[in-house]
């Protein structure tokens, strides 16, 4: 009896110690990340996903990236303030986008017309799948048809790191039941963590810092969260890649930018770059190297605030300038190196979506969430963003990560081109980064010095 009953010690010794093993303290549980338990389809026919090997884009796209990118310039419009800043509202769009899977009746028809109005559901999850899919996984491959005129062996002399990364979840407070068909769809078409913890558990909230730390600095994304929340999201991101066509120390000169506060002294880089105009400002496009993205630099005309500029800047301003193009015109473009600091923690950004267009769907008593779970009294509360950090030097394009501060060249083996256009972008200014293919925008936000 005596030996039996420490062979069954011994037993509960064992799987006690292979229990801990198994779990990590520091990371969410198959509890607590609910989307643990799925994994992707890979058919591409079905998602789209870039990855997977999908090699052109769902039927509406156009339809789908006109739409979502004037949504996303309308949340850019309520979003800006003075200052430089910068964020990402294509997290956002993802976040609702997966949200409206859940969303049933009125409240899905709100997110969806909102968005992406004329395009259905399904059609819409396959071009958010291609669109997400595709600037990362091209960021981080070898090799691509964006950088073909980057080789191997400059990648390597380089060091440089290329990669955009879209990280988002979707949390439910406690232990609300979750629709095994919601988990699935965000899986396969967002990639979209579906957490579920107590919003006033320090255990939890610590395993978000861990999860988040690449995008915090190792900070606290949240200090607290409102216990009478139901649902909320979470996005953050970061991006690095160096320049297509890269500078040269001989590019690099100081100068005076007129900010709001004086006259600051910067560097300015001196290059040859896409030129673009309207009757109200005029722009550059900068191509980057690996991922799939430009840059467009805005500066308003002489009179004309970039506040005002900002708060009035319409899809029909924003195609104006990309109709603009003329291949066979360049400018010579004077860029300062900027930088801009993110958040480093949650910031709720409920108020802007609520006046870009989604006015009912964060009220609990006026909309309806059948689709996410069985639950009578589940609803999407808040919306939280971790507003990205950005620097543009002559190495190319950082966040949370340098990309390198160093001009690629120590001198110039082919001069830059004659042209009779100058934009020297010396007071302040607002940016685009955007999908080479879609034009849809990944970051927006402004410099002021």
């Amino acid at each position: 009896m005596m030996k039996k009953a420490i062979s069954f010690a011994l037993c509960l010794l064992m799987a006690g110690t292979v229990l801990t093993a198994c779990s990590n303290p520091d990371e969410f549980s198959d509890s607590e990340n609910l989307s643990l338990k799925y994994t992707r389809s890979d058919k591409t026919d079905d998602t789209f996903n870039y990855a997977d090997g999908a090699d052109a884009a769902p039927s509406s796209y156009d339809t789908y990236s006109a739409k979502i990118t004037d949504f996303e310039l309308r949340l850019f419009r309520n979003r800006h303030k003075s200052g430089s800043y910068v964020f990402c509202p294509a997290n956002a769009v993802l976040n609702l986008e997966a949200v409206a899977n859940g969303a049933s009746g009125d409240t899905q028809e709100e997110i969806t017309n909102a968005l992406c109005s004329g395009v259905t559901l399904e059609n819409m999850n396959q071009c958010a799948s291609y669109f997400a899919s595709r600037i990362q996984s091209v960021a981080s491959s070898d090799k691509s048809p964006e950088s073909s005129q980057s080789s191997e062996n400059d990648t390597e002399k380089n060091g440089a790191k290329n990669f955009v990364k879209l990280s988002n979840s979707i949390i439910s407070n406690d232990n609300a039941d979750i629709m095994t068909g919601f988990l699935q769809t965000t899986k396969d078409y967002y990639d979209t963590d579906v957490l579920r913890f107590d919003y006033a558990s320090d255990d939890a909230l610590k395993k978000l810092d861990k999860k988040y730390a690449d995008f915090t600095n190792s900070g606290s994304v949240f200090k607290n969260l409102d216990t009478k929340q139901s649902v909320i999201s979470l996005s953050a991101a970061d991006i690095c890649d160096r320049w297509l066509n890269p500078y040269a120390q001989t590019d690099l000169e100081k100068g005076k930018f007129k900010s709001a506060d004086g006259e600051k002294e910067v560097t300015y880089m001196t290059s040859n770059e896409t030129y673009m105009k309207s009757n109200k400002a005029t722009a550059v496009m900068k191509y980057f190297s690996q991922t799939p993205l430009k840059m467009m630099i805005i500066m308003p005309n002489e009179g004309v605030s970039l506040d005002d500029y900002a708060t009035d800047f319409t899809s029909l301003e924003y195609t104006t300038l990309l109709d603009s193009v003329d291949v066979t015109k360049t400018a010579k473009a004077k860029i300062p190196e900027f930088s801009v600091d993110g958040s480093k923690s949650a910031e709720d950004v409920t108020q802007i979506v609520e006046k870009s267009g989604i006015n009912s769907s964060f009220t609990a008593d006026r909309s309806s969430y059948k689709n996410l779970s069985r639950s009578d009294d589940i609803a999407f509360s808040a919306m939280y963003d971790i507003a990205p950090s950005l620097s543009i030097n002559a190495g190319g394009i950082g966040g949370m990560q340098s990309n390198g501060d160093k001009a690629e060249l120590e001198k110039r083996t082919q001069k830059l081109a004659d042209t009779d256009v100058t934009v020297e972008f010396n007071r302040p200014f607002m940016f685009v980064i955007l999908d080479n293919e879609s034009d849809i925008p990944l970051y927006m936000g402004t410099y002021t010095g």
